[in-house]
């Protein structure tokens, strides 16, 4: 983000808690990355407060690789990601895009990336979400979906593996460019300031 120059702030869960729904509501874009978490990904407090957000237009950035194993019978899941949790490690850490990320190839392990993947899941579309990620043909890594138009309802991107593993920062500036770009977004209050982000 400041390689792009986006304004944004850093929401540690650790140290803060966990963001309110009056909390996100102040940034056009969200980003909330899991890292190791497999048990407390998304509490059913953040899954509420992130409806909320989204229902009011917001733009999320959801990446972690134990997202679908610690909430994959969750409505949020299946309604607001528009995903469905098809295994927990896929034993792949290669990926390539598709649609908003067609033509990038991604490792994620080993360069200098996190290093944590253990578990890269496999997920699939639901209910208009298209797949954004395949480890091989028709074995997805990650969904978008939009609910109108750019200025129009919210939109989600998920990666079922996480952000910080991809092993080169080219890699990881080209994904999240095209993320943010396809997520678009703005603070309500004010439409002039088309880059403020949550980063959790």
């Amino acid at each position: 983000l400041e390689a792009f120059g986006v304004a944004h702030d850093l929401w540690r869960v650790t140290t803060q808690g966990a963001p309110s729904t009056s909390d996100l509501a102040d940034y056009g874009r969200v980003i909330w990355l899991t890292g190791n978490d497999s048990s407390s990904t998304l509490t059913t407090s953040d899954q509420n407060a992130l409806a909320t957000y989204l229902d009011s237009g917001g733009r999320l950035f959801l990446s972690g690789q134990d997202i679908g194993f610690d909430i994959r019978d969750s409505s949020f899941y299946a309604d607001y990601l528009h995903a469905a949790f098809v295994t927990d490690d896929t034993n792949d850490t290669s990926l390539s895009g598709l649609n908003l990320m067609a033509g990038i190839d991604i490792a994620i392990a080993g360069g200098d990336g996190a290093g944590n993947q253990s578990y890269p899941s496999q997920i699939s579309p639901v209910t208009g979400g298209q797949p954004v990620f395949e480890y091989s043909s028709s074995v997805y890594g990650g969904v978008a979906y939009a609910s109108g138009q750019q200025d129009d309802g919210y939109r989600v991107v998920y990666l079922a593996f996480g952000f910080e593993g991809i092993n080169h920062p080219a890699d990881r500036t080209e994904v999240m460019s095209r993320t943010l770009s396809w997520l678009g977004g703005c603070v309500p209050e004010d439409p002039n300031r088309p880059g403020l982000a949550l980063a959790v």
